[in-house]
């Protein structure tokens, strides 16, 4: 029997904010330390001219791809229980994890708890964002 899209469920929108949320204060504490490190060796935060905000959008991306692509989910959505898959239930593919972090570079696709249901960044990498507990093995009729 073959899941679909339709056996598990999508996250709520509280959900989501917390699960961003924590991921933000994960982000920012990394940011901070960055920040600080490279003002320590290099100077003034002002002399870095483009460095700073690529090095920002790295972490930011990087953060999102470590994550998802080594243990599946990033740290908030482990905390909240809930994890990417495809329309199948299956865990997303590493493709799928690539479309989704290159997304979230665009802020429209990367604020995803505005949004309802499911988020363009999901859309757009056909993924979905479950509670873990819906994804339960599939019954073969027994």
């Amino acid at each position: 029997m073959t899941r679909t899209s339709s056996s598990f469920s999508l996250i709520d929108s509280k959900t989501r904010f917390r699960q961003n949320y924590f991921d933000g204060l994960i982000i920012s504490a990394i940011s901070l330390m960055y920040l600080f490190t490279m003002e320590q060796h290099y100077g003034s935060v002002e002399d870095w001219g483009y460095v700073q905000i690529l090095g920002l959008l790295g972490i930011y991306i990087l953060y999102f791809l470590f994550f998802e692509l080594t243990v599946g989910k990033s740290p908030g959505q482990f905390l909240n229980q809930t994890t990417i898959v495809n329309n199948k239930g299956q865990p997303a593919r590493i493709k799928q994890i690539l479309i989704r972090s290159l997304c979230r570079l665009n802020p429209l696709f990367g604020i995803p708890f505005f949004q309802h249901k499911r988020s363009v960044l999901e859309r757009m990498s056909h993924t979905y964002l479950v509670n873990e507990n819906s994804l339960s093995p599939l019954s073969n009729g027994d």
